[in-house]
């Protein structure tokens, strides 16, 4: 899957993987993380996530990144905020007040970049990927991080074959596979088919949606 798939998806409009308000399992699960509020929170492959503005009104420093950078810009404008605009190598960095989004390849990223990483919050990234990707998206990730930062990933499961995605589907077993080495925790694995029509349209028969708690 190349980064040109992600534009084209942004600028065809196609963006039904985009939630147009801050998702519930992050109001309810990030408090329990117990984050400073002036940690720097990275936030991968964000689009323009109404997360984002969560996380930065909760005092946290903000850091996201996405291949789009109309999507960064879209965010900018929805939430009528003045931003600054550098290009740094291969990426273009937004800033606003402690929230600062890159318009870049993740997997090009330099660490220099990214400085010091309190917490990760993973909502839409390691679902967006395909099988091949997977592993090499948690590697990249681990590798910016010290050991036991804490990141809230949140998952769809379902059975593959019944829908190609994205989002894929990634089971708890996968999980536990991609962050072998760190403490993992499920908070919860939630049925949420009837809340999700477009999945059951597609021939869905069981879709659940996982919190998890990973200490890298």
């Amino acid at each position: 899957m190349e980064p040109e798939y992600w534009q084209q998806r942004w600028q065809k409009g196609e963006t039904g993987f985009h939630l147009p308000r801050v998702h519930p399992k992050l109001e309810q699960y990030w408090p329990l993380l117990q984050v400073p509020d002036s940690a720097t929170v990275f936030v991968p492959l964000c689009g323009k996530s109404e997360d984002l503005f969560y996380l930065w009104q909760r005092g946290h420093c903000v850091t996201g990144i996405d291949i789009s950078e109309q999507a960064i810009r879209a965010f900018f404008t929805e939430h009528q905020m003045t931003y600054e605009v550098e290009q740094v190598e291969d990426v273009v960095v937004y800033q606003h007040d402690r929230l600062r989004l890159i318009a870049g390849d993740y997997f090009a990223l330099q660490a220099s970049l990214l400085g010091s990483i309190d917490a990760v919050y993973d909502r839409a990234a390691l679902i967006a990927l395909p099988t091949s990707l997977r592993q090499r998206y948690v590697q990249t990730l681990r590798k910016w991080l010290r050991p036991a930062t804490p990141v809230l990933l949140i998952t769809l499961d379902y059975a593959q074959p019944e829908m190609s995605g994205p989002p894929f589907a990634v089971s708890p077993e996968e999980v536990a596979q991609l962050f072998a080495g760190g403490e993992i925790e499920q908070w919860t694995h939630h049925d949420i088919l009837d809340y999700e029509p477009r999945f059951r349209t597609k021939g869905v028969t069981q879709l659940h949606e996982d919190v998890y708690r990973i200490r890298c």
